[in-house]
């Protein structure tokens, strides 16, 4: 025969798993929303196939010799074999440190960042990596806002 306290004790605890499994539910939901929300108007990662930055447009003499150049931004691009491994360790180094432990993503660097942001009141430190830089400048537009919804329409992608 059950006494009272524990017809009680049982009924809070059907409470409580009630309780619970509609809160994991609806932070599933929120989160399946959220990630369409974010990401449905994101290019696809194919459209770097194709990619091509701005080229020097050069101006040439009936000689052959180069008497201008036009651009608005001067690239050249060079294979990576053709950069110094010094050049490189220097970047990664100044970037992103961990560059070759994680896999894109630094949930160590963003925490951090996070909690100094916070904590500063104002934004002292960035989280992203050289993969989410080198994504926001190809693919993304430079306006800072929570949804990047405009692709960069300067691209030939």
């Amino acid at each position: 025969m059950k006494t009272k306290r524990s017809h009680y004790f049982e009924r809070i605890v059907k409470i409580s798993i009630t309780v619970m499994m509609i809160s994991i539910t609806a932070l599933m939901v929120f989160g399946m929303a959220s990630y369409f929300y974010f990401t449905q108007h994101l290019p696809s990662i194919e459209t770097l196939k194709n990619y091509k930055p701005s080229a020097i447009t050069k101006i040439f003499s009936e000689e052959g010799e180069v008497i201008g150049e036009f651009f608005y931004e001067k690239r050249e691009v060079v294979s990576l074999d053709r950069v110094p491994n010094h050049l490189i360790q220097a970047f990664v180094a100044g970037e992103d440190a961990r560059f070759f432990q994680h896999k894109g993503l630094d949930y160590f660097a963003i925490l951090r960042a996070l909690y100094r942001n916070i904590f500063s009141g104002e934004i002292v430190q960035g989280g992203s990596t050289i993969t989410q830089q080198v994504v926001k400048s190809l693919l993304l537009s430079p306006e800072k806002k929570v949804r990047e919804k405009n692709p960069r329409s300067h691209l030939s992608l």
